[in-house]
């Protein structure tokens, strides 16, 4: 009797960390659905060829705005999606496919990008490579997806957002994430 009392003593705890490790599951993949990149809803189609998909000058989405609206909060749930392999109606002209990984990387990517379209805000360790491709957009990127994994994307997402997100700020006149440079500054001392 003693032994059975001894053993559900042991055992209560481990019941306990799978039961929330599951709930902890469900509630992760809760906030990973908090913006629904499957319906992608610019209906006229303008954010398509150029620029960032923050610019509102010529992209209006229901979609971006929501992202915008979270903030820093955003990060986490868009890197939480690069691993969906769902398909997607293309957002951008001339793909044949995507995936709402895709979507979900690329809107990082634009939240990152300066108003002039040319450079990134990333820090240079985790500032995306530029893919020497001979190919266009859509085959370079599909074999650098096929190459390096989305796991491995999504992690290196991840690792630069848990070291510099106190670091950067949304600059709403450019319509980006900025690093604060004062930050570093204070943080150097």
């Amino acid at each position: 009797m003693k032994t059975a009392g001894w053993l559900c003593a042991l055992l209560m705890p481990v019941a306990f960390a799978q039961e929330t490790g599951a709930q902890s599951s469900r509630t992760a993949q809760a906030k990973t659905r908090a913006f629904d990149l499957r319906h992608f809803d610019e209906p006229t189609g303008e954010c398509r060829a150029k620029g960032r998909l923050q610019d509102r000058d010529y992209c209006r989405s229901a979609t971006i705005d929501a992202i915008l609206a979270k903030g820093k909060d955003a990060m986490p749930l868009l890197i939480a999606q690069i691993i969906d392999e769902t398909p997607v109606e293309p957002i951008f002209d001339f793909w044949n496919q995507m995936t709402v990984g895709d979507v979900a990387n690329f809107i990082l990517q634009d939240l990152f990008t300066t108003p002039d379209w040319k450079s990134t805000t990333i820090v240079p360790a985790f500032a995306p490579k530029r893919l020497n491709c001979p190919m266009g957009t859509f085959t370079c990127w599909q074999s650098y997806v096929k190459r390096v994994g989305r796991k491995r994307i999504q992690h290196r997402w991840q690792l630069f957002w848990s070291l510099y997100q106190k670091r950067y700020s949304w600059d709403e006149n450019g319509r980006v994430f900025q690093l604060d440079r004062n930050r570093i500054q204070t943080s150097n001392k």
